[in-house]
């Protein structure tokens, strides 16, 4: 969101210039960006401006405020109409790239995220896995977590950088992803997604034309399990128990049928078994 945020400020005030602290590994999104001077370390006297906008007032005073409107404002832009996404650079595809050249519908799987609160259970992305194989879809596994290992899926696990996920997004035809960088990869590229929700409301975080499936919470601690004054939690796991897990409440079956009726409006990708 930063990105696009900053480019909308850059369209407005071009000579409005920003130095970049690197504090994070999406840094690489912003080389080149025409409204980035320089990354690094900011001098002794500088003035910070956080992105922080959970932090800001708006957050807390208006929940029907997108987080990229919030954002914007930040930066002295009161006008904005769209969520527009900007990476100022692409990467060559790698050799890796080549296998996705197959005829088969590809469906990328974004099964992590930076909280670990916004994550479904490895089985049960298995199985979202497993019924998309045997639909005749072929998957590709994007996730920083060498741990999560799908059995039926090509795995690129902590195998790409942000702009290489980027790319790769670019060659594929679906995503089923968790709140996460690859749902705003995803809206930057223009490919249909399905984001599966625990925690995090779709209606702030998420991005129209997506389909969003929520899941139905058990815990009483939903409103404030990732909230301003729990900050300290977004890294740490869910306290409950695996079952109990909001994000566990999802229905596999509930994601294959809403992929299956997305692709079935473009019938080049309906799986030859399905086509009449």
């Amino acid at each position: 969101m930063l990105s696009g945020v900053l480019y909308q400020v850059f369209q407005k005030f071009p000579i409005r210039k920003f130095n970049l602290i690197n504090t994070n590994n999406f840094h690489s999104i912003l080389f080149d960006h025409p409204a980035i001077a320089q990354i690094g370390f900011p001098s002794a006297d500088a003035e910070i401006l956080s992105t922080e906008y959970w932090t800001h007032k708006l957050f807390n005073e208006n929940s029907n405020l997108h987080a990229y409107t919030i954002l914007a404002r930040m930066f002295g832009i009161n006008d904005q109409k769209e969520m527009k996404l900007f990476v100022p650079s692409k990467v060559q595809h790698k050799n890796s790239l080549r296998p996705f050249t197959s005829d088969k519908t590809k469906i990328a799987l974004g099964p992590t995220s930076a909280s670990p609160r916004k994550v479904m259970s490895k089985k049960k992305w298995n199985e979202v896995a497993m019924k998309l194989d045997d639909l005749g879809y072929f998957t590709i596994l994007l996730s920083d977590d060498t741990d999560f290992f799908i059995n039926t899926s090509y795995s690129l696990q902590g195998a790409t950088t942000p702009l290489e996920a980027i790319e790769i997004l670019r060659q594929c035809d679906f995503l089923i992803a968790s709140d996460s960088f690859l749902m705003h990869a995803a809206h930057l590229v223009g490919i249909p997604s399905i984001i599966l929700w625990g925690p995090t409301d779709p209606y702030r975080y998420g991005y129209p034309g997506n389909i969003h499936i929520r899941a139905q919470p058990l815990c009483p601690d939903r409103k404030y399990c990732l909230s301003n004054p729990t900050n300290e939690s977004y890294k740490l796991p869910c306290k409950y128990s695996n079952n109990q897990k909001c994000m566990n409440q999802i229905v596999v079956n509930d994601i294959i049928l809403k992929l299956k009726s997305a692709l079935i409006k473009d019938r080049k990708h309906i799986p030859t078994m399905y086509q009449s």
